[in-house]
């Protein structure tokens, strides 16, 4: 193995330890969890965001817009957007 050196031994001496003494006990109770806990809440961070979204008034989406045209409403696009991720962490 090659010898750390410069930033990379900064990280490994000094933060390194403080990283894992922080993370360890959140690393320890997410594998606790039943796997289909981590697909529902990797969904959640796509779904929550575009529910918040459709909360926004209309008047706040189209603020600046020529025209109230379907297509330039951003809460549909951000759903459609959001659609493919949703359908892959629910696959895999």
């Amino acid at each position: 193995m090659i010898a750390e050196t410069g930033f990379s031994a900064f990280l490994h001496e000094y933060i390194a330890p403080w990283l894992e003494r922080v993370l360890d006990p959140l690393d320890s109770f997410f594998l606790s969890l039943p796997p289909w806990m981590w697909t529902a809440c990797a969904v959640a961070l796509f779904v929550v965001p575009c529910v918040g979204a459709f909360l926004l008034r209309r008047e706040f989406i189209y603020d600046g817009a020529p025209d109230r045209a379907p297509w330039r409403d951003l809460r549909v696009w951000g759903g459609l957007i959001s659609i493919p991720y949703v359908v892959l962490y629910l696959i895999f």
